[in-house]
């Protein structure tokens, strides 16, 4: 009996001590982890980054900086949809939580990628318009004139001069030639002529545009010529006023307009 005692109270009196051990470590793990390591990581300073994307440079950076974040300029790259100066992304990203004072990275549009202007002067106008949407610009107004060196239908000069670099997108104007002036005038005909044509027809005929009006019609596609003014293969005078009705779909909404 007297062992057993002896047993049991040397059983406990190494417990009592490892118990003490164990609760104090577990106690410093609590510790450390929901004060020390918040305390030391400022984890209750922590921010949302703001959305900064799409936005001009001193927009965003006046943006991060009511936020407590310290805006960064990072890089700049082409961007076609945004222009020069805009931000096209962010480091860390928006919603982000990040301690206060962290730097927010920014990359800025430089625009549109350069490229250089075709050489369009001797082309047919339909090559020309080709040519410039292949090298990503856009199709400008296209203005017609007589010419005596180039045929008809051909680019005989252009607004921006070739290999001259320009923003992508970018709009070319050129001018096609109508041929030689003619020296007798007539009127075309320009029944079942689309808009675009009859004006061609008109200025090559050195008349006037008139006025468009649009009529309904169910004999004819919609959005061509279904009457003119002065009777077609009559002799005219320089000048002369030439007016034209367009056909339309029923209900559209079209009415007089000038030219």
């Amino acid at each position: 009996m007297m062992k057993t005692k002896r047993k049991n109270k040397s059983r406990s009196g190494l417990l009592i001590p490892l118990l003490i051990i164990v609760t104090t470590l577990v106690s410093l793990y609590l510790f450390v982890v929901f004060f020390a390591m918040p305390l030391y990581t400022r984890h209750w300073q922590r921010i949302r980054v703001p959305h900064v994307t799409n936005l001009s440079a001193s927009a965003a950076e006046k943006i991060i900086g009511y936020a407590n974040l310290e805006p960064i300029r990072n890089e700049t790259k082409f961007d076609d949809t945004l222009p020069a100066g805009y931000v096209i992304f962010q480091n860390p990203l928006a919603n982000t939580y990040v301690k206060k004072g962290r730097r927010i990275y920014l990359t800025f549009s430089k625009g549109m990628r350069p490229v250089v202007v075709p050489k369009l002067i001797g082309m047919n106008v339909r090559d020309a318009r080709f040519t410039i949407l292949q090298n990503q610009l856009r199709v400008g107004k296209i203005s017609y004139d007589f010419d005596g060196y180039y045929p008809e239908e051909v680019v005989m000069d252009q607004a921006i001069q070739p290999d001259v670099e320009i923003f992508a997108g970018t709009a070319l104007d050129i001018t096609v030639s109508l041929g030689e002036e003619p020296t007798d005038i007539y009127i075309p005909n320009m029944y079942g002529k689309s808009l675009e044509e009859a004006e061609i027809l008109i200025q090559k005929s050195q008349l006037t545009k008139g006025r468009v009006n649009y009529r309904e019609s169910t004999q004819v596609e919609p959005n061509l010529v279904i009457y003119q003014s002065l009777e077609p293969g009559a002799r005219a005078v320089p000048g002369d006023t030439v007016n034209i009705v367009i056909s339309k779909i029923a209900g559209a909404e079209r009415g007089e307009v000038a030219w």
